[in-house]
C-alpha cells in the first residue's frame, strides 16, 4: 500500500512540475500586441514569480517600449500576475489565465486615469506565446 501511495505522488508531482516548467527563469513570453513578459525569477517554494513587462499596445504609445516590474503566482496550470505601469501612463494591470506548455491564455482587468482624472476600467483578453 506504501508503494502504491509513494507511486501516485510521484506521478503527481511530475504532471505538476511538468506544467511549471512552462513557465521558467529567463523565459520570454510575446502578447498579441508584440509586448513583451520576462520570467527573471521563480520562487517555488512560494508558487511566485517576477519579472519584467514592456509593453508595446499602441493604446498606450506613452509606455511603448518602458519596462515596468511584475510579479505573479501560480501553480500547475494557472497563473495570475500584475503590472504597475504608473511611471509612464497611469495604469495597473491584472491578467489572470492559464499556461500549458508554450502558451499563456489570459483575461486582464486594466484601470487607466483619463484626462479628467477619473479612473476608467478596460477587460479583454491577453494570449502569451514563448519565445
Amino acid at each position: 500500500m506504501y508503494q502504491v501511495a509513494c507511486g501516485i505522488m510521484i506521478i503527481f508531482l511530475s504532471f505538476s512540475t511538468a506544467a511549471a516548467q512552462s513557465l521558467s527563469e529567463g523565459s520570454l513570453w510575446k502578447n498579441t500586441n508584440n509586448s513583451l513578459l520576462l520570467i527573471t525569477k521563480i520562487d517555488t517554494s512560494q508558487n511566485t514569480f517576477v519579472g519584467t513587462f514592456v509593453n508595446y499596445h499602441p493604446q498606450f504609445p506613452q509606455c511603448q517600449g518602458v519596462g515596468v516590474p511584475v510579479s505573479g503566482r501560480m501553480d500547475a496550470t494557472n497563473l495570475a500576475f500584475v503590472a504597475n505601469f504608473a511611471p509612464c501612463s497611469k495604469t495597473i494591470t491584472v491578467w489572470k489565465g492559464s499556461i500549458a506548455g508554450s502558451t499563456i491564455k489570459t483575461n486582464y482587468d486594466l484601470r487607466y486615469v483619463d484626462t479628467n482624472f477619473e479612473i476608467q476600467p478596460a477587460a479583454g483578453s491577453d494570449d502569451f506565446t514563448k519565445q
